[in-house]
C-alpha cells in the first residue's frame, strides 16, 4: 500500500484557499463540495475568467488539498449554467459575485439521471483500477465518488442496497486516522464495484421512462478497458457522441460496435445537448481541454 493520508487542520486548508484566491486574483473563485476530513477531503473550486489560466505549480504542503484538478475554469457564461452537471452548493471565495441559474425540481430530477448515467460506469471502473494500485488516499476518494452516485441513484430509485455499505465507509473514512484499516478499505471499496454494478443494471431498468434501449451492442473504452453497458446506457452514449465537438468526437473514438440508439424523451435530449455544449465550449476555452476518461480532452 502506498500515499497514505496526512492529518492537516483547518487552517491548513484556510492557508491553501488563500494560496488558490492570491494565484487567481481578479477573479471570481466559487468553492464547491465538502470538507469534512482534513487530510482526506480535497478542495473543489471553479475559477471565473475572462481569459483561462495556466494552472500553477502547487506547494508541496498543499498538495493533499488539491488532488487531480487543482480547479475548473469558466467563463461568465458558462458560469451562468454551473447547475447544469449537477445541483452543487457554491460559496463565493474571492472577486465579484457572478450569476447562475437554478432549476425547477422537475429539471434537477433530470438532471440527477444524467448523473448516474454520466458517472456511474466510469466511477466503477475506475475504482477497479485504482484499487490495484494500492494507492490508499486515492481508493478513499474514488469510494466516496462512488457512493456520491450510488446516493444518487439511491434517493430516485427508492432501494437501499447500497445504504448500510455507505453507512459503514464514511464511519471509516470520518475516523480514518484514529483507525486506519487497509484491509478494510479494501474490501469496502471492492464490495462498493459490485453494488455499483448492480445499481447500472437496476438504474437501466429505471432510466427506460426516458430511453429506448439500443438496437445492437457497442463496448465504449474507459481506462484502457473496453466495458459493455446495459443497452439503455448504449443509448445514452451515442446520443453524447452525435452532439459532437471536442467532447463528443472523443465519445466516438471510444465506441466500438454496430447498432442504432433508441429514441431519447424530448426534455432529456435538450438537456444532453445543452450539457455536451457547456462542455465543449469549456474544453476549448480551457485550451488544454478537459479531463476525463482518464486523459485531458486536447483542443
Amino acid at each position: 500500500m502506498n500515499n497514505y493520508p496526512e492529518k492537516k487542520t483547518a487552517q491548513d486548508y484556510e492557508l491553501a484557499r488563500e494560496w488558490l484566491v492570491d494565484y487567481c486574483k481578479g477573479c471570481s473563485v466559487y468553492e464547491y463540495g465538502d470538507v469534512d476530513v482534513y487530510g482526506i477531503s480535497d478542495i473543489d473550486c471553479i475559477v471565473v475568467t475572462g481569459k483561462p489560466l495556466d494552472m500553477p505549480v502547487v506547494p508541496e504542503e498543499f498538495k493533499v488539498m488539491f488532488e487531480g484538478r487543482i480547479f475548473a475554469q469558466m467563463k461568465p457564461e458558462h458560469f451562468r449554467q454551473v447547475k447544469l452537471p449537477g445541483d452543487i452548493d457554491l460559496k463565493r471565495l474571492s472577486g465579484e459575485s457572478v450569476e447562475y441559474e437554478d432549476y425547477d425540481e422537475g429539471k434537477k430530477r433530470l438532471i440527477d439521471v444524467l448523473q448516474v448515467m454520466d458517472w456511474l460506469p466510469e466511477r466503477i471502473v475506475k475504482l477497479e483500477y485504482i484499487i490495484k494500485t494500492g494507492n490508499i488516499l486515492d481508493i478513499i476518494g474514488f469510494t466516496k465518488s462512488l457512493k456520491y452516485s450510488i446516493d444518487i441513484a439511491t434517493g430516485m430509485m427508492g432501494n437501499s442496497w447500497g445504504v448500510m455499505w455507505g453507512f459503514v465507509f464514511e464511519e471509516l473514512r470520518k475516523g480514518w486516522f484514529d483507525n486506519p484499516d487497509e484491509k478494510r478499505l479494501v474490501r469496502l471499496a471492492d464490495e462498493g464495484v459490485e453494488i455499483g454494478k448492480k445499481f447500472m443494471y437496476s438504474f437501466a431498468d429505471y432510466a427506460e421512462k426516458w430511453y429506448e434501449p439500443f438496437d445492437g451492442d457497442i463496448e465504449f473504452g474507459l481506462y484502457d478497458t473496453w466495458i459493455t453497458m446495459p443497452k439503455v446506457w448504449q443509448t445514452h452514449i451515442v446520443e453524447q457522441a452525435h452532439c459532437g465537438g471536442i467532447v463528443g468526437d472523443e465519445i466516438r473514438r471510444r465506441l466500438r460496435g454496430k447498432g442504432s440508439k433508441g429514441e431519447v424523451g424530448s426534455e432529456l435530449a435538450s438537456l444532453i445537448a445543452d450539457r455536451m455544449l457547456l462542455c465543449n465550449s469549456m474544453a476549448e476555452f480551457s485550451r488544454k481541454g478537459l479531463y476525463r476518461w482518464g486523459h485531458i480532452l486536447s483542443v
